[in-house]
């Protein structure tokens, strides 16, 4: 009975006593100060645009602070939880915000000069003081907790992220058609670990736009590296890591980001797939999960996004995205490293049957798949797959034509008959491997490559142009021969003056940055080269690379 008094109470003063006073008070000043003194039409007209869609929000945020609370905006009957879902998550204070604009959009509908030169400044200024006693209040209350809320929650104006959303809706609504199921399975409040498969270059906006929070997401370094770059990813609230080395700052960034309160977005395979399906962990990702066993992990599936845009397209395709958020997993000590990392790719692994209805709706498709299926699956050429737009990739060696459907399967004949196959499925058919080095250097392919060297010494030879890593950026070394050879990465310029030469056992990390720059990274020398082939397949680079350090028997480098 006490709090329905309360209720009663708080209810007549803030919704009727208070408007009347206002309203009053505003008629009072017109009549003795501002007599003869009228807004105009055009304020009136305003005011009418405004009023009702600000009061209308001043509701949905009284419905959504019960809603997530189960109490009424009460401050005598205070909630036991920090509300940080719906407009909560935008501002600290989106009820008093929209009272405050309700109030300045009906001064000017009354066309009074009281009302919004004198009562509607000395209403602000009251719930200024009102809120700056609340939040100490709440910081009381809820300690870091509140502060954490407070410092990545906007008072007036929302941040850059909460903008991009506004913004990015009609585009993932009707270009993209997004679907989120799932939304109860978010936390109440972060911090919280979102976990997804990396398949497409908007992976992160695709979360992003799932989640009430702004979402600070682990970056590859490269987005740092020019200033632009690095200053719109900064506002983003991206966190960089060289993935090419155990990066200690990257995870000191990390963890200053779970203390103020964020959701921390990780792709723990490192990249995004080439062939669409869901890669092993990088090592190292799961036991940094681990870690952290207060954080909970929140996976996603995106379903689609690789239909939307594959790794080996320069350009966005179309086709719908689906986001299904899964339950929250929680860390303990009863789960092994193998055991995590086996749940949250089930949870994060898009599901073929469900694919199937999200296809590429784009008429070109052949993107440049060639780059990735850098092998004739009929002849066993290397390089001689070229795109034929819309659909086709064709050998310039067997003329045999592969046909590529809006599921990205891949069609082709050979000895009369039919396959079909999976571009993961042919990928891993055509992949280099160690008969074919024994192949290459004993000559068979001389004829049919002109990159192989006449000395039959080289694994593997192509134009490129080479850089070198110098404090945060890339400087060009020049532009020659890269070849390979069972030891050595071999560099010769054009000029032939000089000759660079790595030993394949002092690599630490092989990877692919975009579709077409190969990274080289030398650990005890701490340093990073660039290679830019000008034809040649930067994955057939990497994976022959791979190869001969695997069959030397050296350690094996980070791929991604």
């Amino acid at each position: 009975m006490k709090k329905k008094i309360i209720i009663f109470v708080y209810f007549l003063l803030f919704w009727i006593i208070l408007p009347y006073t206002l309203i009053k008070s505003a008629n009072l000043l017109d009549k003795h100060l501002f007599s003869g003194f009228v807004l105009s039409n055009s304020c009136r007209k305003t005011g009418l645009v405004i009023i009702v869609p600000a009061f209308l929000l001043m509701l949905l945020c009284v419905f959504q602070f019960r809603k997530y609370s189960k109490k009424l905006p009460v401050s005598a009957i205070p909630s036991d939880t920090i509300i940080q879902k719906g407009l909560f998550s935008v501002w600290r204070h989106p009820i008093y915000l929209f009272a405050v604009v309700t109030v300045s959009a009906l001064a000017l509908t009354l066309q009074s000069y009281g009302f919004l030169f004198v009562v509607v400044p000395l209403f602000i200024i009251s719930v200024m003081v009102y809120i700056r006693f609340e939040e100490k209040a709440l910081v009381k209350r809820f300690g870091s907790a509140y502060n954490q809320y407070k410092d990545r929650t906007a008072l007036i104006i929302p941040g850059l992220q909460i903008w991009l959303k506004i913004l990015a809706f009609p585009i993932f609504k009707i270009w993209f058609g997004v679907q989120i199921t799932g939304k109860d399975n978010i936390p109440a409040a972060p911090p919280f670990f979102v976990i997804a498969s990396h398949r497409n270059y908007l992976d992160p906006f695709f979360i992003s736009y799932s989640l009430p929070w702004p979402v600070r997401h682990i970056s590859t370094f490269e987005m740092f590296r020019t200033r632009l770059k690095r200053k719109v990813f900064m506002i983003l609230g991206a966190i960089p890591k060289k993935r090419y080395a155990h990066d200690t700052k990257s995870v000191i960034l990390m963890k200053k980001a779970l203390e103020q309160g964020y959701p921390i977005g990780i792709f723990p395979s490192g990249e995004r797939s080439w062939t669409g399906i869901t890669q092993s962990f990088k090592p190292g990702s799961v036991q940094l999960l681990k870690s952290f066993k207060n954080i909970p992990i929140l996976p996603v599936r995106l379903e689609g996004n690789y239909h939307l845009w594959p790794r080996w397209s320069p350009r966005m395709f179309r086709a719908k995205v689906r986001i299904k958020i899964e339950e929250v997993i929680n860390v303990d000590d009863t789960l092994t490293n193998e055991n995590l990392e086996e749940i949250i790719i089930d949870r994060i692994t898009p599901r073929s049957n469900s694919e199937k209805s999200l296809h590429c709706r784009t008429k070109n498709i052949t993107g440049n798949l060639s780059r990735l299926l850098y092998r004739c699956p009929i002849c066993h050429e290397f390089e001689t797959l070229s795109e034929t737009p819309p659909r086709e990739l064709k050998c310039s060696k067997c003329n045999n034509i592969i046909e590529i459907d809006h599921q990205f399967s891949l069609n082709f004949t050979s000895g009369g008959k039919a396959y079909s196959r999976s571009i993961d499925e042919l990928y891993n058919e055509i992949r280099i491997n160690p008969v074919d080095l024994i192949q290459i250097k004993a000559g068979e392919f001389i004829k049919k490559e002109s990159y192989v060297p006449k000395d039959l010494s080289a694994l593997f030879r192509e134009v490129c142009t080479l850089y070198t890593e110098q404090d945060e950026n890339f400087i060009i070394i020049g532009k020659g021969i890269i070849y390979l050879t069972e030891e050595e990465i071999c560099f010769v310029q054009d000029d032939n003056k000089d000759e660079l030469k790595v030993g394949l056992q002092k690599v630490g990390a092989v990877l692919i940055e975009s579709y077409f720059r190969l990274q080289i990274y030398l650990p005890v020398e701490k340093r990073l080269y660039q290679v830019i082939l000008e034809k040649a397949s930067v994955i057939r680079l990497q994976d022959t690379i791979l190869l001969l350090m695997e069959r030397s028997g050296y350690e094996k480098p980070l791929t991604r």
